[in-house]
Formats: structure tokens, C-alpha cells, sequence
């Protein structure tokens, strides 16, 4: 039995761009291989607070109370987040040693950490324009005070703010950061939190992995301005974003250039992580260490007209990998439903100690064969807050999204990406373009799955607030979230 836990999350990293001829991720096959992976791995939200909230509590976000993300969240969210029981605050009280490397997330999410990494440096990594000027203070820069400065400093200011932020996310100054912190840990077992950042937007990964992507694959010539006017974006949030969108300093002028950066950083990510199974073997920690591997939530990239970014409930946004992997997991690829509320509970009893409280249920007996019944029948929920009020269930091939505020318009794209109420069958219709809800045919499975949640939610654990909260750095936390694209 593993005493070490190392949990790995890598931000909007797609399903389908794990093991796959197009993207080449020779760490993470490799590991798929040895040990076990879940194939249909429900995030449970689409955006990273709530997503993250959930994979460290076993807790659903009515569980935990975490509903919005980044600025949006409220202080009654916040103290809910801080209420919420979290693996780190478990395995610190069972005398594990807690260390995390989180470059954007703060708040909350330190609890139960002895030591939080939340910038990391790469020497690797060349800084561009001026950020290796920038002093600490003008990170956290308000807006208001930029507004006494002329337009054209104003604007170098921010460039150079965007360029600090991305150097301090890196992914292989990750890596450093967590082999220098348990270069540090004693003969006690660990819990060892990552973060990688690189595969969100902005997508700037290193060049040479751009030029290998696109030596190897064909992308999308369509214009942007096409997407424009196609789609309506100009004056909209998304819009906004994509026009002041950069790549290693050039503003893309195709879909297909944003599409190979991606892919790239998805190269690149896979690198760092490899550097990451490299240093726990050369420090002897590889055959006494939990390894579980998992995304936040996915990303679209043209889907459902949503343009790189992770709105709306579709399978690229919340079909995510999860990976297991160690001395004891077995070599199994489990196809059953399982969500994020399932991998905390999960990893207490690969190591051995009482379960969390919440709906989330360990997958061990799936991993180990011992039944091939996935958790709550395999009914999946997901929330959505962000951009829109909205929740998805899903039980086998049948997925219905519904909005629970207002038509169901996006706040970022203005305009309805899905029916306020729609229905898909994901086997014949793996789009999701479909509504099945056209008709009365389907009547019958929509009121099932809504009684489904139903009777999830009568089983859900009131959200604990913990009123002790500290105060933040919000102008700092709102710097480093729009630079990721959030408004």
C-alpha cells in the first residue's frame, strides 16, 4: 500500500488529447499503460474553483457550496470553501506532510498546507517585453491607478503584468518547485498538490513545441475575422478576449493557429510532468508514492460555438482524463461513469484512512474488478454558474442540459449556444447538435433524469461556513484570472 500522495491536475486539458496519434503525450500513455484509467470522467462543474473544491473534498458544489469562480465568487462562497473538510486538512490530522504548488488559486485552497507554492520561477523560461522589470507591487496594480497613466504606458503596463503572471505558471517551474519542496520532507509520508497551468488560455507554450505540432498536423485555416462576423463576438466578452489574444507576442490570425498552441502546450505539459516521474524515481519516491492524474475540467475549442474556453456542459468541457497509478493500482481500463466527487474518497482508501464526508464514492472496487457497477447508477451532475445558470444529467448515452436562470443566454458570447432545455444522445449524436426535446418522444427519460437528481440531492450534505475567513489580495487574484481569459 502507497503512503505518498502526489495528485496532479492540469488545467483544460481535454479528453481526447491523451493518447492520441495527433498529440504526442508519451508520459502520461506510458503511465495509462502501467496502471489504471477511467475513461468517462465527469468534471463536475466547468470552471476551476469549484472543480478544484470538489476533487480535494469528495463534495459536490451544492455539497461544498463553492458555485462561481475567480472574482465572481461571493463571501458567503468563500466561507463555505473554507468550511469544506479537504483531503490536505485530512492527511495533515493523520500527520501527513502537506505541500502544494498552485500558481493562480489562492484563498481556500491553501487550507491544510504546510507549505503553498503560489508562484513559481523557471529559469528556463525567457521572459519577454519587459517583465523582468516589473517589481512585486505592480502585479497586484489596480485598475484605477493605471487610469492616471497615458493610454500607451497603461498598456505596456498590463503587457508586462500578463508576461509576469506567465512566467510564474510555468509548468516546468512547477515541477522545480514541488522536487525542491520534497527535496525538504522528512520520513513521514507526504501529500503533494500540483497545479499546471500552461494548458489554459493563453496557450504559450515553448516555440520549438508549436513548430512540432503543426510539422505534424493539419489546422483549420479559417480566418478569426470569419469567426467574427459568423458568430457575432465583436464588443462581447469572448470577442474582447480573442482579440487581445497574443502568441509569443503575434496576434493569431487563424483558428488553426490558437488550435496548434494548444496542442502544443498539451505536448509541453506532458514534458513536465515526465520531468516530475523523473525526479520522484531519482529521489527513491517512486514505488511508495500515489500517483493520480486527472483535469479540472476540458476545453472547447470551436464546439457548440464556444471558441477556447471552458463554458457551456458539453462533453469537451466535462469529459476529463483521471488516471490512478503506483506500486498497487492494478492495469485496468474502466469504462464505467465515475466524477470528480469520486477521487478524494478514493485515494483515502488506496492509503487507508476514513473517507471524507460527501456523495462521492471510491472507485477501488471498480479499479480492482470486483464490480463493474459504477457509483449512483452511473448518473453524472454537473454545474454550471459562470456564464450562464445551468445542469447537466447525464445516465448512459443520455444527456440532458437544463437552464435553471433567465433563456440560457452566455454572458460571455451573447448569445444561446444549446436550447434552454436540451437533450442529447451521445452515442448517435456524440456533438451534441441534436435536441432530441423537439418532439414529446422523450418526455418519459427527461422527467426519469430529473427525478434522478432528485433523489442525488435529497442524499447531499449541507454546506459548513467557516466566518474566520482571512482577506485577500483581490486585485492580484483578478490580474492573474484575466490574463487566463476570465472577466
Amino acid at each position: 500500500m502507497a503512503t505518498n500522495v502526489v495528485l496532479i491536475v492540469v488545467d483544460a486539458l481535454r479528453y481526447d488529447r491523451v493518447g492520441v496519434s495527433s498529440v504526442r503525450t508519451p508520459t502520461l500513455d506510458h503511465f495509462a499503460r502501467k496502471n489504471t484509467t477511467f475513461t468517462d470522467a465527469i468534471a463536475n462543474s466547468n470552471t476551476t474553483d469549484i472543480c478544484v473544491t470538489t476533487i480535494q473534498t469528495g463534495q459536490y458544489p451544492i455539497e461544498h457550496g463553492v458555485l462561481h469562480h475567480g472574482t465572481d465568487v461571493t463571501e458567503r462562497e468563500r466561507q463555505f470553501g473554507h468550511g469544506a473538510p479537504s483531503l490536505a486538512e485530512r492527511l495533515k490530522s493523520e500527520g501527513y506532510q502537506t505541500i502544494a504548488v498552485e500558481p493562480v488559486l489562492k484563498r481556500w485552497h491553501r487550507d491544510g498546507f504546510d507549505r503553498f507554492v503560489d508562484g513559481v520561477d523557471n529559469d528556463d523560461v525567457k521572459k519577454t517585453g519587459m517583465s523582468g522589470l516589473i517589481p512585486d507591487w505592480a502585479i497586484s496594480m489596480g485598475g484605477s491607478i493605471l487610469d492616471y497613466f497615458p493610454t500607451y504606458v497603461q498598456n505596456n503596463i498590463r503587457e508586462a503584468v500578463l508576461n509576469v503572471v506567465t512566467d510564474t505558471t510555468d509548468g516546468k517551474g512547477v515541477t522545480k518547485s514541488a522536487l525542491e519542496l520534497l527535496d525538504d520532507v522528512d520520513e513521514d509520508p507526504f501529500f503533494c498538490f500540483l497545479h499546471y497551468w500552461d494548458v489554459h488560455t493563453p496557450y504559450n507554450p515553448p516555440e520549438n513545441y508549436v513548430e512540432a505540432v503543426k510539422e505534424r498536423n493539419d489546422y483549420d485555416e479559417t480566418p478569426l475575422q470569419d469567426v467574427f462576423e459568423e458568430y457575432g463576438l465583436e464588443g462581447t466578452i469572448t470577442g474582447e478576449g480573442l482579440r487581445k489574444r497574443k502568441l509569443h507576442g503575434r496576434r493569431p490570425e487563424t483558428i488553426g493557429e490558437i488550435q496548434a498552441h494548444y496542442d502544443a502546450a498539451v505536448e509541453y505539459v506532458d514534458d513536465c510532468i515526465g520531468d516530475l516521474f523523473e525526479g520522484l524515481e531519482q529521489r527513491g519516491l517512486d514505488d511508495d508514492t500515489l500517483l493520480v492524474v486527472t483535469a479540472d475540467h476540458g476545453e472547447s475549442m470551436t464546439e457548440k460555438g464556444v471558441f477556447f474556453d471552458h463554458h457551456g456542459l458539453h462533453d469537451p468541457v466535462v469529459h476529463v482524463p483521471l488516471l490512478f497509478g503506483g506500486t498497487d493500482i492494478p492495469n485496468s481500463t474502466v469504462s464505467a461513469t465515475v466524477q470528480h466527487v469520486d477521487v478524494a474518497p478514493t485515494i483515502c482508501e488506496l492509503i487507508g484512512i476514513q473517507e471524507l464526508p460527501g456523495v462521492g464514492e471510491s472507485l477501488v472496487p471498480l479499479m480492482r474488478g470486483n464490480t463493474t457497477e459504477p457509483p449512483r447508477n452511473g448518473v453524472a451532475f454537473a454545474e454550471e454558474r459562470h456564464t450562464r445558470s445551468a445542469r447537466m444529467i447525464r445516465q448512459n448515452s443520455l444527456k440532458l442540459i437544463n437552464t435553471l436562470e433567465g433563456d440560457g443566454s452566455c454572458r460571455y458570447c451573447q448569445r444561446k449556444h444549446e436550447p434552454s432545455k436540451a437533450l442529447y444522445d451521445l452515442d448517435s449524436d456524440p456533438s451534441e447538435k441534436a435536441n432530441l426535446l423537439n418532439g414529446d418522444e422523450y418526455c418519459s427519460q427527461v422527467r426519469a433524469l430529473l427525478e434522478q437528481f432528485e433523489e442525488f440531492e435529497m442524499g447531499l450534505i449541507e454546506p459548513t461556513p467557516d466566518d474566520s475567513i482571512s482577506e485577500y489580495d483581490e486585485a492580484e487574484l483578478e490580474n492573474r484570472l484575466e490574463h487566463l481569459g476570465y472577466r
